[in-house]
């Protein structure tokens, strides 16, 4: 590459030459943005990418950890009183790295068993870490990004409808990857209040939800209780919801001639039967009795 040449990429180098070897205290500075005597622009690497964060290479490339700085060519200045030089002073700075997430770093010199920085997330974007690197544990039904002047991209909600303590990422059931504001891939982690599901929508068996019923509530789902003589046997769940027309939440699979949501009734006309019977049976008796009395 050409001294003092414009840059490829977005992790190019090249030399920096400086055409008057007079001693005059010049500053060679290296910069990300704008490196060379001449000012020129760093290329992103990316198509439409017009910021720092939007560029892998670019990002990568300043992570740097260690610096060499060489000297050479002294040999070819042609005035033996300059065919040496020095290095009065270097100034290495940086910035805190928080994925385009912070709103503000403090360095901590003092820190075990090196300095470091930590990174106040923005809670706007609902990142967490020492440099913002990962979204809070409900804010993944998207993968993290890193965001841009030009893009936000905090964290995405995870719908458990509050019964999940954390949420985890598959990129295989995110149909729209690329789409921030699409439904994600995300998975509730250990349904909590007897719910389960995806997204705890939905209760566990032997547990219905009640008509009406706020799905944010921590007692949704109520236990069926399915276990009267009136229930066929064997079978204890109920009724999940009340999606079914013509069914209750919560109703048990009753016996012939039971009724009622946990099958603790019986038919009105088995009722009048038996009243019947109950009756006919009193008059006989009672006829019985008078005969006796009778005789």
């Amino acid at each position: 590459m050409e001294n003092n040449g414009q840059l490829l990429l977005p992790n190019s180098v090249n030399c920096l030459q400086i055409s008057n070897p007079k001693p005059s205290w010049e500053n060679i500075m290296f910069e990300t943005t704008l490196p060379g005597p001449e000012k020129l622009q760093r290329p992103f690497g990316v198509p439409g990418c017009l910021d720092f964060n939007c560029s892998p290479l670019w990002v990568e490339f300043v992570r740097a950890t260690n610096v060499r700085v060489k000297l050479s060519g002294h040999t070819l200045v042609n005035d033996s009183n300059h065919q040496y030089f020095g290095v009065r002073r270097i100034v290495i700075g940086g910035t805190c790295d928080c994925h385009g997430h912070g709103s503000d770093c403090t360095y901590l010199d003092n820190a075990k068993p090196y300095p470091k920085y930590i990174c106040t997330c923005d809670p706007r974007t609902f990142t967490e870490g020492e440099q913002c690197e990962q979204c809070l544990p409900l804010y993944n039904d998207k993968p993290f990004v890193r965001g841009t002047i030009f893009k936000a991209n905090p964290c995405k909600k995870c719908q458990c409808n509050n019964h999940a303590d954390s949420f985890s990422y598959y990129r295989s059931l995110d149909a729209n990857f690329d789409i921030r504001n699409s439904a994600g891939g995300g998975v509730c982690n250990s349904c909590k209040h007897n719910t389960m599901g995806r997204y705890c929508e939905n209760c566990k068996p032997l547990y219905y939800r009640p008509k009406g019923k706020n799905i944010f509530s921590a007692d949704v789902c109520q236990p069926c209780n399915c276990v009267g003589p009136g229930v066929v046997f064997g079978n204890y769940n109920c009724q999940q919801d009340d999606s079914t027309p013509g069914i209750e939440a919560g109703q048990c699979n009753c016996k012939k001639y039971a009724i009622g949501l946990q099958c603790t009734n019986v038919k009105q006309v088995i009722f009048n039967f038996l009243r019947l019977i109950w009756k006919v049976v009193h008059n006989v008796i009672v006829i019985q009795l008078e005969l006796l009395a009778v005789k």
